[in-house]
């Protein structure tokens, strides 16, 4: 807003024949709004300046015949009003100390921090698994496999071995192609985490299983199941859906 502006507003201030030190903006005349000093700034508990005359259904000081002194006071109309509102965001934007902004660039570090840790865990926990499983494969010199069936042979037996011992079984699914079945009878970690909607402690694993696939060029997803039934509970079965 220009200065020239600013000082025509001023002007009606001092100018106006209304004696009121009050702001006063009245919707409807049947049902009076609650009137508040220009220090204290609110209306109906709404900032003044921010109060959205676009959100009023009825603007009853546009009907034929109607006295806008009757609903805005200090000359204003509805258009030099919503000048003036502008006018005094832009001064207040302006105008923010230095500390404030620090303040609310702080405030949307936190927003940003928190977000993250609301992050499902079973996806971070795939994602170190897959950084794990390239260190594997780059120190084992693990060779690139394009027979699928001898791949996860050698990811079962071999890759998962070196990430820690335990008894597990390969299977294929007998029902759906590209799905196998990786069988893990001591788990490393789901026997000491609860289980509770179905959460997989040891999801790291399925990381590893899909790096070293993806290092031979298969795309996959790989889920975990802890205890998906009776015949192997306390295990988990690693699903893995060759895409």
């Amino acid at each position: 807003m220009s200065e020239r502006k600013e000082e025509m507003f001023i002007k009606d201030d001092y100018e106006s024949s209304e004696s009121s030190t009050e702001l006063e903006l009245v919707i409807d005349k049947n049902q009076p709004v609650e009137k508040r000093s220009a220090e204290d700034g609110m209306i109906n508990g709404q900032n003044i300046f921010e109060f959205d005359l676009n959100s009023v259904d009825e603007k009853p000081w546009n009907k034929p015949g109607a006295d806008v002194t009757d609903y805005f006071n200090y000359g204003f109309n509805e258009t030099t009003w919503k000048e003036y509102c502008n006018m005094q965001w832009n001064r207040n934007n302006q105008n923010l100390k230095v500390s404030d902004r620090t303040k609310y660039k702080r405030r949307e570090e936190y927003d940003q921090n928190r977000n993250r840790r609301q992050c499902d865990p079973e996806e971070e926990m795939i994602k170190i698994g897959y950084l794990i499983g390239r260190t594997l494969v780059e120190k084992l010199e693990f060779k690139r496999e394009l027979d699928l069936n001898a791949l996860l042979y050698k990811i079962t037996y071999n890759l998962l071995e070196k990430f820690y011992s335990s008894p597990r079984k390969l299977e294929a699914s007998r029902d759906q192609p590209n799905v196998y079945h990786i069988i893990e009878y001591s788990p490393l970690y789901t026997g000491h985490v609860s289980n509770k909607n179905n959460f997989c402690g040891d999801s790291v694993t399925c990381g590893v299983i899909k790096y070293g696939l993806k290092a031979s060029g298969f795309d996959c997803e790989v889920t975990g199941y802890p205890s998906p039934t009776e015949k192997y509970k306390d295990s988990v079965v690693y699903e893995i859906i060759i895409k």
